[in-house]
């Protein structure tokens, strides 16, 4: 298992237990929110150079898969967010500033 999946693994089990109640009651339990930021799980696909897991396409749609099994609400609100801390925008921009400052010296 990978450590993307293992990481979802994880996360859905705990997911389970709020679930029906969340369902119920038309609302995403912040602690879900909690965790996925926490663990680092919405950055899955950011390289580790920006302090992602590098996962690939493939281990993040497999991963996507198990936290659904826990929660499939919290799973379609973790497929909507970008990555957490910067944005996937923000860690290119700084990356093409960086390149672009070295190229000026």
């Amino acid at each position: 298992m990978s450590k993307p999946q293992t990481l979802s693994k994880t996360l859905a089990t705990q997911f389970a237990t709020r679930a029906d109640q969340a369902d119920k009651q038309g609302k995403l339990p912040p602690e879900d929110i909690a965790a996925l930021k926490s663990s680092g799980y919405l950055a899955l696909n950011i390289s580790k150079q920006y302090g992602g897991l590098n996962a690939s396409f493939r281990d993040c749609i497999e991963a996507q898969l198990e936290l659904a099994q826990g929660s499939s609400s919290t799973a379609l609100v973790a497929a909507m967010q970008p990555p957490s801390g910067d944005t996937a925008l923000e860690i290119i921009g700084q990356h093409a500033m960086e390149k672009w400052e070295g190229d000026s010296q």
